[in-house]
């Protein structure tokens, strides 16, 4: 539809509208929740491994290998503290966006057509976001793997 706002019955233009601003929240609402719980997740796995270890190496004698594994947690936690902050910028350029596109639309500076979320609109925010989240969680996996692998094979 190349129609503006003000080329549309009053209906036609309050529903659309209504529907912008309905797929904003649902979309924010859905995006913020799933990866708030993933960041979490991230964190949480780290940390647990982390502290996994750290309580195993003040059990007994001190294996190479668990320090290895440990190193390998912490650089999880720290990746999921990078990936917070990097989502909190995610978050405000889709609000920004959102209010942006609703404005326009509203103003009859955006046709129906173009008052949809461009993609890559979070920028370097969601590129740091998504690799740090990456980082996270194969260091979690190679945390584990090195951990068990030290402890069945290096363990007298």
């Amino acid at each position: 539809m190349d129609e503006r706002r003000e080329q549309l019955t009053p209906d036609t233009a309050d529903a659309i509208a209504q529907e912008l601003s309905e797929q904003c929240r649902e979309t924010f609402q859905k995006v913020v929740e799933t990866d708030w719980r993933l960041t979490q997740h991230n964190f949480l796995v780290n940390a647990g491994g982390s502290a996994a270890v750290l309580a195993f190496l003040g059990s007994g004698a001190r294996p190479t290998y668990a320090g290895w594994a440990l190193v390998l947690f912490l650089v999880g936690v720290v990746a999921s503290g990078i990936e917070v902050r990097a989502l909190v910028d995610v978050y405000a350029a889709l609000h920004n966006d959102a209010i942006r596109r609703r404005s326009g639309f509203m103003s009859n500076e955006l046709a129906v057509r173009d008052s949809v979320p461009k993609p890559g609109l979070a920028g370097k925010a969601a590129t740091i976001n998504h690799w740090s989240g990456v980082v996270s969680q194969f260091a979690f996996i190679l945390g584990v793997i090195v951990g068990l692998w030290g402890y069945f094979f290096h363990t007298p």
